[in-house]
């Protein structure tokens, strides 16, 4: 297949929907695959001849831009056979392009951007979504959202995120220990929380609900949270860093909550090592999602195994009782009382993290996720011809 990639959420911009674009580009280019991808500004990027960008920054500039860099590859003599759009962002301009030139376009659906916005938004959503030959969605819960805005069942194929099995070996004992001195952590026990602080993880809570309930019986509990603000976002607005570290404070837990802040890949793979549990305490937050969650692919892959929330796509990515522990969200003294369970059972404890790792490996791996979706793509040019 020649693919056309409309990729507004495309790194060196960070979040979930950011990965899935990039590895599934470069798992289609490894299956012999032609992409074209036009994705936002990003400075001091490496010089990808398949990746065009604007010179300066802005979403408006990036629409025109795309548009303009869409068409003139849609004129050319071997035209793409179909537009592939990892975020929803790029849709008008892909369906601009499918009707002029008479090409299909996948829109790939997160969860958020279904249940996201006001009337004006949700009626070009609807819109959208229903024009695109294929939404790939997330999980079953982003399927079902589709579905209730009017979408075609047989259009929906579910197709999880993945992860890079290959980054991650087994838990080993000693190299915990190593890197846990390396960090200072000794042997406290550690929660560790990752990804974008945006009101529906419920950090705040777990901070204010969670790890005052742990630290009555571990005075030494370490709450770590990786993750940085989405000052690029379009939709987060609120900023919880500050009032994420006042309550902290406030509450008397200053040296139990550590903000670790944005780490690099290598960085966040140490601390998933040599963390003891993985928490997040997700809410449901109107018109806000957890789509899926591929931290928990990742904190998995490490043998990490996670207490979190029966909401949105995140029991496609966490299986209760293998995994790891799904509660009610917003209870949290059930949260309090699962994370306290795995603490004083190690061999649970190493059980769940075991059966989340061989889950991880078995589903979710790159190259499973890549020619599921290759699959679906090759069905609708074949379909089309």
């Amino acid at each position: 297949m020649n693919i056309l990639v409309l990729a507004w959420n495309f790194p060196p911009a960070l979040g979930g929907m950011e990965v899935v674009a990039a590895r599934l580009v470069a798992g289609l280019q490894a299956l012999g695959h032609k992409s074209h991808v036009i994705a936002r500004f990003g400075p001091d990027v490496s010089e990808d001849t398949s990746v065009e960008r604007p010179t300066k920054p802005g979403l408006l500039r990036y629409q025109l831009f795309s548009l303009s860099r869409g068409l003139r590859a849609m004129r050319q003599t071997q035209r793409p056979d179909l537009i592939l759009c990892p975020g929803i962002v790029n849709a008008p301009v892909a369906w601009v392009l499918s009707r002029c030139f008479k090409r299909p376009y996948v829109l790939l659906a997160h969860g958020s951007d279904v249940s996201y916005g006001g009337w004006a938004y949700r009626l070009c959503m609807r819109f959208l979504f229903k024009g695109a030959a294929r939404v790939p969605a997330n999980s079953n819960n982003t399927r079902d959202l589709l579905l209730a805005i009017g979408c075609d069942a047989q259009r929906i194929p579910v197709i999880h995120p993945g992860v890079d099995s290959a980054a991650y070996g087994p838990r080993e004992l000693q190299k915990h220990r190593d890197i846990r001195g390396r960090l200072g952590w000794g042997d406290r026990p550690v929660v560790l929380t990752s990804g974008r602080l945006v009101r529906r993880k419920g950090v705040l809570e777990c901070v204010t609900q969670v790890i005052p309930a742990l630290k009555s019986r571990y005075p030494d509990i370490l709450y770590v949270v990786v993750g940085d603000e989405p000052t690029a976002s379009l939709v987060h607005r609120e900023r919880l860093l500050v009032r994420v570290q006042e309550q902290a404070e406030a509450a008397g837990l200053a040296s139990n909550v550590y903000l670790a802040g944005r780490a690099s890949d290598a960085a966040l793979r140490d601390m998933y090592y040599a963390a003891d549990v993985f928490l997040l305490g997700a809410m449901q937050t109107p018109g806000d999602v957890e789509g899926f969650g591929i931290v928990f692919l990742e904190a998995a892959l490490a043998e990490l195994p996670a207490v979190t929330t029966r909401t949105g796509g995140i029991p496609d990515a966490v299986a209760d009782g293998i995994s790891g522990v799904l509660c009610d969200p917003e209870d949290w003294p059930a949260l309090s009382d699962a994370v306290l369970t795995l603490l004083e059972d190690r061999e649970r404890r190493d059980v769940l993290g075991k059966g989340a790792r061989q889950r991880a490996l078995d589903t979710f791996s790159w190259t499973t996720i890549t020619s599921q979706y290759e699959a679906c793509m090759l069905d609708l040019v074949g379909e089309r011809a």
